[in-house]
């Protein structure tokens, strides 16, 4: 066939008459920056739409389940078979078991809150559970604790849960530990907590801070002696190692069980005194002393005590092997027979030697009893001081109040709320007041 060129036929220049003959001006994609462009707005669109359809299902979502929580409390449906026999029941799968009924846990303690009547029991059997199937979880332990002793009410419950616990893992402390902390802060049960705190330490991953609440059992306790014995061990450790991050902390509670001993002698003496006057209490301590109430008792010597602790450590010369001997020796210069008002350990501050004081500013809304059970009718020089400072600063905000109210301050306190006035000064049970420029002064503590 002749292909020569032979015009008006439509094939008769392939080149020119083809659609793909010249790809550069013809073909969609010739212009790459134009290719691009749209499948950008392509993504972006698809990217907008999907935004859209999200926040649409999202909103819905949280507008259905508001409507729920109104209309409908938590219900939990799930059947939770007898710890006897959830393992079988398990077929195998206890790991995974555990976390599943773990999970339903923290969804079952959650719903309890919309409920008007709150009902924890059936969250605590999930914990029993989970221990049965898999008593290495020990999550199961701090949070099944919680749940049992705070909000289902049943500590006893909550360390039969943990003893499992520590049957099951001996080597870590926590389990113990979470049963001495329920059986002093939830229980008030001095011998198990203290019992607890043994056993955690025995666990090679017992921290050092557990062993610090057996002293603090034994000083709220009014065992004052064997509270300070193991910190001044711990005081005397920290000389061998020239630990003076530790000795500083152990220093710092020196003063705060020696405060609390003479005040736990006060409150006897002032008790006694009490019992013998008809339900009436002396106007000072100092009479307390006077009619013989405050002789011959058992005291710490706090400020012999610092000495003989300060100059141990200046020494640097202490071993491992004499901290029994030495211990031995500075309680026995230590502990001592005392009478008279006792010495309060922060009593630099205090003029005349009035180291205690008896509040002035019981009201009718707190009696005597509620004073000795409370131990809030003995004051120290240094938490009297405090406690006016609060008191002060309360009614001073009031009366600054009354003045950008009523442009003018009060002709006399007695003008301020009642709730108000009974911010008093707690050792002279009344403020000095100046109606001309509205300060208010302690007359206990002036330099406030």
């Amino acid at each position: 066939m002749n292909m020569a060129y032979q015009p008006g036929r439509r094939d008769a220049c392939p080149t020119l008459d083809r659609r793909d003959a010249c790809p550069t001006l013809d073909r969609r994609d010739a212009c790459p920056t134009l290719g691009w462009r749209g499948a950008a707005l392509r993504v972006l669109g698809f990217l907008a739409l999907l935004a859209a359809f999200t926040t649409g299902a999202l909103v819905l979502q949280h507008k259905q389940l508001q409507r729920i929580a109104a209309e409908r409390p938590y219900l939990d449906s799930l059947f939770l078979p007898r710890k006897e026999v959830a393992k079988i029941l398990s077929f195998g799968y206890d790991g995974f078991m555990a976390d599943f009924l773990f999970l339903r846990s923290v969804q079952a303690f959650g719903g309890q809150w919309n409920k008007a009547i709150q009902n924890y029991g059936g969250v605590a059997d999930y914990f029993e559970t989970i221990a049965e199937l898999d008593p290495r979880f020990m999550d199961t332990y701090e949070f099944g604790s919680m749940v049992m002793s705070e909000n289902a009410a049943d500590p006893q419950r909550a360390i039969e849960l943990n003893k499992i616990g520590w049957l099951n893992n001996r080597k870590m402390y926590k389990p113990c530990y979470l049963n001495a902390y329920i059986s002093w802060y939830v229980m008030k049960q001095k011998n198990p907590t203290k019992l607890w705190v043994r056993l955690a330490q025995k666990a090679p991953d017992c921290p050092e801070f557990v062993g610090r609440l057996e002293i603090y059992v034994d000083v709220e306790s009014g065992e004052f002696r064997a509270g300070l014995d193991r910190w001044i061990d711990f005081y005397l450790n920290a000389a061998v190692t020239r630990d003076s991050s530790n000795r500083n902390l152990w220093e710092t509670h020196f003063p705060d069980i020696a405060e609390k001993w003479n005040l736990d002698i006060l409150y006897r003496a002032l008790g006694k005194y009490r019992d013998e006057h008809q339900g009436k209490i002396p106007m000072q301590l100092e009479e307390l002393d006077q009619q013989g109430y405050l002789k011959d008792y058992d005291a710490c010597d706090y400020p012999t005590m610092m000495q003989l602790l300060e100059a141990v450590w200046d020494a640097g010369s202490l071993r491992k092997e004499d901290v029994g001997r030495m211990l031995k020796s500075i309680t026995q210069q230590v502990y001592v027979k005392k009478s008279g008002v006792p010495l309060s350990p922060y009593s630099n501050a205090a003029p005349g030697g009035n180291w205690y004081l008896i509040r002035k500013d019981l009201g009718p809304e707190e009696s005597l009893d509620e004073g000795f059970k409370n131990r809030r009718l003995i004051l120290s020089w240094k938490s009297a001081s405090e406690w006016t400072s609060g008191a002060l600063g309360f009614i001073r905000s009031h009366v600054e109040k009354f003045n950008l109210e009523k442009k003018r301050y009060p002709a006399s306190l007695e003008e301020l709320p009642p709730e108000v006035r009974k911010a008093v000064d707690p050792i002279a049970g009344k403020w000095d007041y100046d109606p001309r420029t509205g300060k208010v002064k302690s007359p206990t503590f002036p330099e406030l």
